[in-house]
């Protein structure tokens, strides 16, 4: 498919500043690994990783800076026991230069999925990632709940925070070495490191998987945190795309939805969106583009221009609703909208796990199955 005309939003700048210095481009979820309903034909290989961030990379490298957040360790260890364990959301060491090629300079690493395999496979995956030339954001220092990262692009400072928010029980040790802080920690940091930077870009994993707009929640501390001094929000974890608000000076993107990502018995979660964004001087406002992209078919397509209208003005519409709905309400349409997902989600994946079971590694999707059916 031919690539997007996105769609523009521009923003006036403050007299006398010049907008468009910087370009950030910043993409949703990067999975590299099967999924325990994709074991032996999801995206652990590096060929596919390598084909599927290829559709991107003219996108990606036109950028100043490229920003994703990454779902899963690249290791070669784990700690896990079962051998379907040991294989799902593990992807190898070899992608990060891949991960590189395809354009992408800086990976989150504050997620449920990271610690998965232990902290050998993250401290791997940190390794990995520095020797590729990526900066990984989000990895605990040693006595801080928040660990800033900081880069002068175009005589700009701008500084890069990721957190997640969201409950952790998938990780096999009880260390915790990415960056988990309260809400009250978080907004204090970024009042702290804002005041310090031309840009302070937020990545949160945050709220829940699946409904199409926030929690009245999310979006009180998206708020807060660009009146605390954030220029943008990046969200993740819901796997679909949510609206994007501007808010004072700054941007919240409430979720980018996926990158890469296997996820293929939604058609939700197969939708991500590259948002690129130009940051101007301290204090000015910012202009984005919207390039929605779906991943299918273990390949990556931009979509056309026509398409991408579409979906941005489906964004526009949920957007629409946030703004005429009280926090109630928007709370009500949320839950509503978790619960039917839900539902909708466990018919999808059931048709998808038994029309692909024979596709790669059966034994290990039967063996997924059979401690599934004993929990």
């Amino acid at each position: 498919m031919e690539n997007s005309e996105p769609s523009s939003r521009m923003y006036e700048a403050k007299p006398g500043t010049t907008v468009g210095t910087v370009t950030l481009m910043a993409a949703g979820d990067l999975c590299p690994a099967d999924h325990y309903f994709t074991l032996g034909h999801g995206f652990a290989d590096p060929t596919k990783v390598e084909e599927g961030l290829g559709a991107l990379a003219p996108l990606l490298r036109r950028a100043d800076l490229a920003i994703a957040n990454l779902e899963c360790p690249l290791s070669r260890v784990t700690v896990a026991r079962e051998s379907y364990e040991q294989k799902a959301f593990r992807g190898s060491p070899v992608v990060a230069p891949i991960i590189r090629k395809g354009g992408v300079a800086l990976l989150c690493v504050a997620n449920n999925h990271v610690l998965q395999h232990g902290k050998a496979a993250f401290d791997e995956t940190l390794d990995s990632l520095v020797q590729a030339g990526i900066q990984p954001v989000g990895n605990s220092a040693e006595g801080h709940a928040i660990n800033p990262i900081f880069r002068n692009v175009a005589n700009l400072n701008l500084g890069f925070i990721a957190v997640s928010l969201v409950p952790d029980k998938r990780h096999n040790t009880r260390e915790v070495t990415y960056d988990k802080p309260e809400v009250a920690q978080l907004a204090d940091c970024v009042r702290t490191v804002a005041a310090t930077v031309d840009h302070l870009i937020v990545s949160i994993h945050w709220g829940t998987e699946g409904p199409a707009i926030p929690s009245s929640a999310e979006i009180s501390l998206g708020r807060h945190l660009i009146e605390s001094g954030a220029s943008v929000i990046l969200g993740h974890h819901s796997h679909v795309v949510r609206p994007v608000e501007p808010w004072g000076n700054g941007l919240i993107f409430y979720s980018l939805g996926n990158l890469l990502f296997d996820l293929e018995w939604s058609p939700q979660y197969s939708l991500g969106v590259v948002a690129e964004i130009r940051l101007g001087p301290k204090g000015s406002r910012v202009s984005w583009d919207l390039h929605f992209c779906k991943c299918r078919g273990g390949k990556i397509h931009v979509l056309n221009s026509a398409d991408n209208k579409a979906a941005v003005e489906r964004l526009e519409t949920l957007k629409r609703f946030m703004d005429a709905e009280s926090p109630e309400g928007i709370d009500a349409t949320h839950d509503r909208a978790e619960r039917s997902i839900e539902k909708e989600l466990q018919l999808r994946k059931m048709f998808f796990f038994l029309r692909n079971f024979f596709k790669g590694n059966a034994i290990g999707k039967a063996c997924f199955l059979f401690h599934k059916l004993l929990r």
